[in-house]
């Protein structure tokens, strides 16, 4: 809450939910593959790409301009905020869909 009042979270929604997956899928994969980085699938979605079709969330967010000048800004922060904000949601998600996956067998 104090961290609120006195800096802009370290979070940004798309980029948040990015990381979250790529966690989710992490945790899914066998154990002779390798985990994909989540901060790499964040970042991807914060910065533009090169030769992407969509710019990535920074550039549509006017707010995200003003607040940080790039993703370096929220690498740190952003495991712990989107876990905070968005973690049960994902979680819920992931376990509603695991649930009708069963449901149909």
């Amino acid at each position: 809450y104090r961290q609120a009042w006195t800096d802009p979270l370290p979070v940004a929604c798309k980029t948040a939910w990015a990381y979250l997956q790529a966690q989710a899928a992490n945790a899914q994969l066998p154990p002779d593959k390798s985990p994909k980085d989540p901060q790499i699938a964040a970042r991807a979605t914060f910065d533009t790409q090169p030769g992407a079709k969509f710019p990535g969330e920074w550039a549509q967010s006017a707010y995200l301009q003003r607040a940080f000048d790039g993703y370096g800004d929220i690498a740190e922060g952003l495991p712990i905020w989107a876990q905070t904000l968005y973690g049960d949601l994902a979680a819920w998600l992931t376990f509603g869909q695991e649930n009708e996956d069963q449901q149909r067998f």
